[in-house]
């Protein structure tokens, strides 16, 4: 496994072709450090919960679970889960879609195998994406959680929609994005899009027409994550689409945090050639994601 795994990381970080670079930043689609590591990080770890309700109480003040649809995680030969809740936060004007990430490490080394060879699907607007991430979409989105999602936005006609993950999460939290643009044709501005520790999840059609379809996009990486690297760039047109936020160093309050214009840019994340950290990948905030998710969301490292 462990010789698998480093292979895959080898091929990751030493393929691709030259960096993307893109400078389109719409006003009011900016990026606030309060807005994702209050609002959409919590809600990214309450997917790892059975019960994400718990963390919607600590850290919101009135969000309510709609729904939650579990899913055996397609492509996987273990016993492992892929999940995602609705939520609705009358307080913030918003339906909430999010979805679980890696829940063990076995899953991460299948998620990058699985992604790396070849396999893709097209994607709801344009491009292709990873057919294993387009699997887990599907199965969760027709299992129940595009009813989820009708009954909040037709319930709340007027809120926005705020879609996260983190991980294989993310992945799949760009993928529904998409799928809600193009369903309910909302005005860009109601919808906004914050993962954490992505992975390329599609081709450069996908990546290059992204921005348009939702502007206010952002994938967080923290320090040397090694999960944004894979699969590696350019690798069957692999790509990741804008806009990355990536934390350097710590990630306490009042961090600082460099912001990259374009789909590719060398002077975030892809600045890191070795080491790359399993560690990084599952520490956000100073907590890691599943456990603060999985004990509702209380901070515990923060400060």
């Amino acid at each position: 496994m462990w010789r698998h795994l480093s292979a895959l990381l080898l091929i990751a970080l030493g393929v691709g072709g030259s960096p993307i670079e893109q400078t389109i930043r719409l006003p009011g689609h900016e990026f606030l450090d309060a807005f994702a590591r209050n609002k959409m990080f919590p809600l990214a770890a309450a997917a790892y919960s059975d019960d994400p309700q718990l963390c919607l109480t600590n850290s919101f003040q009135d969000a309510k679970m709609v729904g939650i649809v579990f899913a055996k995680c397609q492509n996987s030969n273990f016993s492992t889960l892929c999940s995602g809740y609705v939520a609705v936060s009358p307080a913030d004007k918003a339906v909430i879609v999010s979805f679980r990430g890696t829940n063990n490490f076995l899953q991460l080394v299948t998620e990058v195998g699985n992604v790396a060879f070849f396999n893709r699907h097209r994607a709801p607007t344009n491009g292709m994406v990873a057919q294993y991430f387009y699997d887990v979409f599907e199965q969760l989105w027709y299992g129940g959680i595009e009813k989820l999602v009708n009954k909040a936005i037709t319930s709340n006609p007027e809120f926005d929609v705020w879609l996260t993950g983190h991980s294989l999460g993310g992945a799949v939290a760009s993928i529904t994005a998409t799928k809600v643009m193009v369903d309910y044709k909302l005005p860009t501005a109601r919808v906004k899009l914050i993962t954490f520790g992505q992975p390329r999840t599609g081709d450069n059609v996908f990546s290059k027409t992204f921005p348009d379809i939702v502007p206010t996009s952002y994938r967080v990486n923290h320090k040397h994550d090694v999960v944004p690297h894979v699969p590696p760039r350019g690798y069957v047109g692999y790509n990741h689409h804008f806009t990355e936020v990536w934390y350097p160093s710590k990630m306490t309050d009042g961090a600082k945090f460099k912001i990259c214009e374009g789909e590719e840019s060398p002077k975030c994340s892809n600045s890191v050639l070795l080491p790359v950290s399993v560690l990084d990948h599952i520490t956000y905030y100073n907590e890691f994601v599943p456990v603060f998710g999985i004990r509702g969301c209380k901070w515990s490292k923060r400060k």
